[in-house]
């Protein structure tokens, strides 16, 4: 897993961190942001041109930093709870908002993410889309995928950025880990195709982590998800009072919160051990 973060940190968006975050993130950017956008796709596609890198980091760093200091709050009071209470419920769920936090993170560190636009954003964005096309299809409210590419064929200074619908029809944080593990797959094929000295890590780590989020589940769902339900509206796993001495939940939390990320493993028996499983998947991301 280590190695899977040294790969994604080589691709940060430059002065990711540096620069001073605007207010508002991705959606202020899209009401107040200069680009050129057009429909490239249909089911739709939306494509912006002449995007400059130093007038779009600002607000990509004020998502970025967001998420990235929910993830650490999530962390912190998780720790706390399990260090001075000796609960697990809780801490296991704050962990699972800190890996979710975290990946919302890490998309935004590389320019890429999922956000909401509301009625204002879409109205905004069609009003342009309509000037440069009066046949342009029509953009409704709700989640989108966005991501961003730099390459050579671009102007210095910029980048090409792409948006379409996320996809619809499961829950919220389902959703959201098929977009990340997505993003992952098509990162790590870009180390391939680029012939990055440590793409073939990159390529397995990248399987490894997402066949962990979603593989397991009933009926087709996302398994990271599944058990987060479990633990917090079936109360499973054994995680709440009154807990056991031998509680697995405390044992899977204690065995993870104090470990380097290197030594965290994701091969466990999601069958035999599944909160060891899930502990340790939400401390990876």
């Amino acid at each position: 897993m280590a190695q899977l973060s040294t790969s994604l940190f080589s691709g940060l968006l430059p002065g990711l961190g540096a620069v001073p975050a605007k207010e508002g993130g991705f959606q202020d950017w899209i009401t107040s942001g200069s680009y050129r956008p057009r429909s490239v796709a249909s089911p739709l596609v939306i494509a912006f041109e002449d995007v400059a890198v130093a007038a779009f980091v600002p607000f990509a760093n004020f998502d970025f930093e967001r998420f990235a200091l929910a993830a650490k709050e999530s962390c912190s009071i998780a720790l706390l709870e399990h260090n001075k209470h000796n609960l697990a419920g809780w801490p296991l769920l704050k962990l699972y908002y800190s890996s979710f936090f975290g990946a919302h993170a890490i998309m935004r560190s590389r320019g890429s993410g999922v956000v909401k636009l509301d009625r204002a954003h879409s109205f905004h964005l069609n009003q342009i889309l309509q000037t440069y096309d009066p046949n342009s299809p029509q953009l409704s409210p709700g989640m989108y995928y966005y991501t961003t590419t730099q390459g050579t064929a671009l102007a210095a200074g910029q980048v090409s950025l792409t948006m379409k619908p996320a996809d619809s029809g499961a829950g919220v944080h389902e959703s959201f880990w098929k977009l990340f593990c997505r993003f992952l797959q098509d990162e790590a094929a870009k180390a391939a195709n680029q012939g990055a000295a440590d793409s073939n890590l990159f390529v397995a780590g990248a399987i490894e982590l997402s066949e962990a989020i979603l593989n397991g589940a009933s009926g087709g769902g996302v398994w990271l998800s599944a058990i987060r339900n479990e633990i917090n509206y079936q109360h499973k796993h054994d995680a709440w009072f009154p807990l056991r001495k031998k509680s697995k939940s405390l044992e899977a939390i204690s065995g993870t919160v104090y470990a380097d990320s290197a030594t965290i493993r994701l091969d466990g028996s999601k069958e035999k051990e599944p909160i060891f499983v899930f502990a340790n998947v939400t401390s990876s991301v």
